[in-house]
């Protein structure tokens, strides 16, 4: 696991992903704004939150509570925002030029996307709670998205590759392994600058990850 981290980290100083890296950074730079936007509109104007524990926490975090859902809830709008350039991240760094069994279309990337959102959604929502204690809140936090973004981003890349029994087949394999590789994606998605990146690297790791367990008919360089 360690190699494919190093591997997708080099990767991203290849000129093939500079100009996606860009590109991506920016849209996710833009989504970060719309997601804190919206987060500080539900906080202030709806009334979805007369729950006694949703206002206990807003009351606790004060102004700081629309940054902090901004910082829970971007890693699942990113992951919508890449899925448009998933499948062109992923050929960028097939060196050796093989093409995918069955390329992933956009449709597809952002149905997936879409449908992991929502399950982040609620997910992040009830990890608030942990926010009552303090010092367990990072390791629900990291543990709780890790588990949804290595499912996410492995899903997406492994579905370029192999049917939807081979997929199911290949993540019950390496689970833990996924899950470790979630917890990474979730830590980078949370750090200043870096998280700009985040959504590129993950889809990445992601690719390599594949091409290092799945049944050997080429790999990627």
């Amino acid at each position: 696991m360690i190699t494919i981290l190093v591997r997708a980290l080099n990767d991203l100083f290849d000129p093939r992903i500079r100009t996606l890296l860009f590109k991506a950074g920016i849209g996710a730079a833009g989504i970060m704004v719309l997601v804190w936007i919206g987060a500080g509109w539900a906080l202030v104007q709806t009334t979805a939150f007369d729950t006694p524990w949703i206002e206990a926490v807003i009351d606790i975090l004060g102004g700081a509570a629309a940054i902090v859902l901004t910082a829970m809830l971007f890693p699942a709008f990113a992951g919508v925002g890449v899925s448009l350039i998933q499948e062109n991240i992923a050929q960028a760094i097939e060196r050796n030029g093989t093409p995918p069994d069955q390329p992933t279309s956009t449709l597809a990337a952002m149905g997936l996307a879409i449908r992991f959102l929502v399950v982040s959604l609620g997910v992040n929502f009830l990890v608030l709670l942990a926010l009552f204690i303090p010092p367990v809140f990072p390791f629900v936090f990291y543990g709780a998205n890790g588990y949804l973004l290595g499912r996410e981003y492995f899903e997406m890349a492994a579905m370029r590759r192999l049917d939807r029994d081979g997929v199911m087949a290949l993540k019950l394999a390496n689970r833990g392994r996924i899950f470790l590789l979630g917890i990474a994606i979730a830590f980078a998605h949370t750090l200043p600058v870096i998280n700009l990146a985040a959504p590129v690297f993950a889809t990445i790791v992601m690719v390599r990850a594949v091409e290092a367990w799945r049944p050997r008919r080429g790999k990627v360089g």
